[in-house]
């Protein structure tokens, strides 16, 4: 009918046939079942023709596309080309896609998304070319473009982790519903399949239809019973995945919970208990443990123990509920009853109680609670057993018996000698008893009595045992000599002890009885040890106490005449025949202390150098003492020091060495006194001197008073004119100390006196004005190697005007004694100088000069007067000699020097020692 009105249609505007051509075409179904937007196409295109006076003709056509989703924009969707074609316009806003206006190509503006929109459908009207008296000619095309799906979407389930929880009793075929996994893509691009991938589980994956096409439902069927005491929790795993290419898929897990049901019996770990308790066990002891445990949990599994009442039905037993525990509820009575049947109930808590019985099967032990009794039979009716040493091994002694009213191991006994290894006793079995024998050799004298001790013990637990003590007493047989304690003796006695002095007393004991034991000591020989003379009476001069045994001196003794002496004593014994023995006793003649430890040397005398190192031997004394046989070991000490020597020698006690404790210096002191003691163990003493003389060596150089002198002479002097004199002091004795002088330098014009020092003109000077002439002058010392050192003398040449006019002292060397101990501050000297400028009106001071310090903590100088003084007393022991150099200074700073020599002479201040304190 569509087709009818659209025939009348066209044929009342008189369009051409063939201009209506592609209209029919494209309408081949009934215009009321064709859809509406082609209708509006449709009718927007007969309107335009009606209204458009200048078309003069039309085409409707219809143009389909496929286009995959999410493409780029720009994307090429199609073309709408044509022969004449000159614009395309759309008839529309279209945002998705654009049409080109002169090419007509279709392209892409937004990337399509099927799942939002699937389908586009807009109308381009195409202009096409026409002559200019003919009216325009359009071409109307519907284009429709089907967005294709592309797997883009990945299957989603709602929720990732579900938690549920389902009974063990559940049966086989239930089912647990599952939330499909959602994926907007179509066909094969969609969800297709479910699968689990957690391993092996007692559920599979079941797929429903609805009732719909493709409408399924998805659960989780359960094919295998469950069993919550096996496995109480699942975990599975299920993915979602699409039919894409490459496919997409989801996981989503399930926790399932494997809830319990009451569907245990509890068990008890053991089909019967059979404990043991002793019948002495207190109320409260436990008796055992019953154990039952259920395979439920929760309340199903809680256990609860009870005692069946009928079958406790004294009450002796009770349980713990909870624990199991079965203790002991009153007393035991192995005698009255010695098992104990008790029949225990466990008991779950679940909601239908299950429970199980156990048979308790309680042993009563016997306690040992008898003592066994010693019963003892001796020969003879006495409390003690009587035995011959003589008797032989199986001789009877007593019969013992043992009786214990207990039964069993508690009753069985046995009868033990304790000490049998010890003794010459034993037991043996005889009958229902024991006798005790004898089985060893008897000696009343090595032992008149022994004491048994036996045991009677059971084999109950615990052992019980009875003690009894029995006594055996050995009869004598006389057949023991006296025996002395040791075959020899040693003592000693003074040898200035008198007549009758006890000295010593032996003992001999014989171990036989009565007559047979008294003993009667002799002296039977007498042997002299070490020296001897032969006019001693030996045999009279030691005694014995026949009975006591004590011996005596019997005559005046002399351990100069005999060292000891060997005495043989006789024990004898008072039996028929008599035994005897003899021993040795040695008898050592002390030595009395009368003499005094006596030195080698009345006096000694040694030398040692004065670099000696600390610890250097000084000299060995040696003293002895006549007493003992000259072993007596003597001590040696230091008992007086001199000249300062305390703190610089020292004496070993022993060996009497004497060794040096600190440095020596003979410059300081050059001998020194010692008193030295030797003393024995008995405080007898000897005395000796000892002097130590310190041998100088030539450690010291020659000192001269100044580093530079200065002198002064006129050109017109003579040849053999004293320009000065230079002094060095060596403080090292004899050759060491003994000091020359010679000149190095300026030997053209001017000599040295070799001895005193004085520099002297060898020339005349007149040819020489205003000219300072440098000599050089050494000073050694005698020593081997020499030592020496040097000094520049100055010497200016001019006349009256340019020389140097310092002070002179009247000597270049002041020699001086005095006394040693004066008291300090003693005048020993002055010295004086005078100023050689004759317009100087000015004073001259006094010093010591810096070259000697040494010589500043002994003496002083008054700066005025010249005065020289001591600062301490003096000791001529220490120092013989004092050397130093004073200065004279002018208030113009001219400076002359000065030698001092200060001898100190010797006063007797020093006491005479004895060598030893008696001769």
């Amino acid at each position: 009918m569509g087709c009818t009105i659209l025939t009348v249609l066209l044929s009342i505007i008189k369009i051409p046939t063939v201009v209506t051509m592609p209209f029919m075409a494209i309408m081949r179904t009934p215009l009321m079942t064709m859809p509406l937007n082609l209708k509006m196409i449709l009718l927007s295109s007969l309107s335009l023709l009606f209204l458009s006076p200048l078309v003069s003709s039309s085409e409707l056509t219809e143009v389909l596309y496929h286009v995959e989703e999410n493409v780029k924009p720009g994307f090429l969707v199609g073309s709408l080309r044509r022969a004449g074609a000159v614009t395309f316009s759309l008839t529309s806003e279209l945002k998705q896609f654009n049409v080109h206006p002169r090419h007509g190509d279709i392209r892409v503006n937004l990337s399509p998304d099927r799942e939002v929109q699937d389908r586009f459908e807009f109308t381009v009207v195409i202009f096409l070319e026409s002559s200019e008296d003919s009216a325009t000619k359009t071409q109307v095309v519907n284009v429709v473009i089907l967005v294709t799906d592309v797997n883009d979407n990945t299957p989603e389930f709602p929720r990732k982790v579900i938690q549920m929880t389902i009974i063990e009793s559940q049966p086989v075929g239930f089912k647990i519903p599952i939330d499909a996994a959602d994926d907007p893509d179509l066909g094969t691009n969609s969800t297709q399949n479910y699968e689990i991938v957690s391993g092996d589980s007692p559920f599979r994956l079941k797929q429903e239809n609805l009732g719909f096409d493709d409408l399924y439902s998805t659960s989780l069927e359960l094919v295998k019973p469950l069993d919550r005491e096996v496995v109480d929790y699942y975990v599975v795993d299920i993915v979602a995945s699409d039919g894409g290419s490459p496919p997409r898929s989801d996981q989503m897990t399930l926790e399932i919970k494997v809830a319990d049901v009451n569907d245990n019996t509890p068990q008890f770990n053991q089909s019967i208990y059979r404990p043991r308790v002793s019948e002495d066990s207190t109320v409260g002891s436990v008796v055992c443990t019953v154990l039952a445990t259920d395979h439920d949990e929760g309340d199903n599994a809680h256990i609860t123990y009870l005692i069946e009442p009928r079958f406790n039905k004294a009450g002796l037993f009770t349980i713990d509920a909870d624990t199991g525990v079965i203790t002991l509820a009153g007393s035991l009575d192995r005698e009255t009853a010695d098992t104990h049947d008790l029949v225990v109930r466990a008991t779950d808590r679940g909601q239908f109680p299950e429970r199980t019985t156990v048979r308790v099967s309680v042993k009563v032990l016997d306690v040992n609670d008898n003592t066994p009794e010693i019963s003892v039979t001796f020969m003879a009716k006495d409390e003690v057993g009587m035995v011959s040493e003589a008797s032989t091994v199986g001789d009877y002694v007593a019969h013992v018996n043992v009786e214990d009213r207990d039964v069993d191991e508690n009753g069985r006994v046995e009868l033990i000698l304790h000490n049998s290894g010890a003794t010459p006793f034993s037991i043996a079995p005889v009958g229902a008893g024991y006798a005790v024998q004898v089985s060893g050799v008897l000696d009343r004298e090595s032992r008149d009595m022994w004491e048994l001790k036996l045991e009677a013990r059971d084999h109950g637990v615990p052992v019980r045992r009875q003690h009894r003590d029995i006594v055996v007493k050995v009869v004598d047989v006389n057949d023991s000599p006296p025996v002395f304690s040791k075959q020899l003796f040693n003592c000693n006695v003074s040898e200035i002890a008198e007549q009758g002095t006890e000295i010593f007393r032996v003992y001999a004991t014989d171990d036989d009885m009565g007559i047979n034991a008294e003993i009667t000591y002799s002296i039977v020989g007498v042997t002299s040890v070490g020296k001897s003379n032969d006019h001693l009476n030996t045999r009279i001069s030691f005694s014995i106490n026949s009975v006591t045994g004590v011996i005596a001196t019997g005559s005046q003794l002399d351990r100069e005449a005999r060292e000891s002496v060997e005495l043989k004593v006789e024990a004898r014994d008072g039996g028929s025949p008599s035994l005897s023995t003899t021993c040795v006793v040695v008898v050592k003649i002390l030595d009395y202390n009368d003499n005094d430890p006596r030195f080698d040397e009345r006096h000694y005398t040694t030398l040692i150098p004065e670099d000696a190192p600390v610890g250097s031997e000084v000299l060995k004394v040696v003293a002895t003492d006549v007493d003992d046989g000259g072993t007596t070991p003597l001590t040696y000490s230091i008992k007086e020091y001199y000249s300062a020597a305390e703190s610089l020698f020292a004496i070993h006690p022993k060996s009497g060495v004497i060794t040096t404790l600190a440095s020596l210096d003979y410059e300081e002191q050059k001998s020194y006194n010692l008193v030295v003691e030797a003393h024995d163990p008995g405080g007898r003493r000897g005395v000796t001197s000892v002097e130590v003389l310190i041998q100088d060596l030539n450690d010291n150089p020659p000192l001269f008073s100044q580093k530079i002198y200065k002198a002064s002479l006129l050109h017109t002097v003579l040849p053999g004119t004293i320009a000065t004199r230079v002094a060095a002091f060596d403080v090292d004795s004899g050759l060491n100390g003994v000091v020359t002088y010679s000149m190095l330098q300026g030997a053209e014009r001017f000599t040295i006196d070799t001895t005193t020092g004085f520099i002297s003109t060898t020339v005349s000077l007149s040819g020489v004005t205003n000219t300072t002439e440098k000599l050089t002058i050494e000073a050694r010392d005698s020593g081997t190697p020499p030592q020496s050192s040097v000094c520049s003398v100055l010497v200016l040449i001019g006349s009256l005007s340019t020389i140097d006019l310092k002070p002179v002292f009247v000597s270049q060397e002041y020699e001086v004694e005095t006394p040693e101990s004066r008291s300090p501050d003693y005048h020993i000297l002055t010295v004086f100088a005078k100023s050689t400028d004759p317009d100087y009106k000015g004073s001259i001071k006094y010093t010591l000069s810096q070259l000697t310090r040494h010589a500043h903590s002994t003496f002083s100088i008054e700066e005025d007067s010249g005065r020289i003084l001591t600062r301490v007393p003096l000791d001529r022991e220490a120092t013989e000699t004092h050397n130093f150099v004073v200065e004279a200074t002018d208030e113009l700073g001219r400076q002359g020097m000065a030698a001092v020599k200060v001898s100190v002479t010797d006063i007797n201040d020093n006491i005479a020692l004895f060598t030893a304190p008696s001769y």
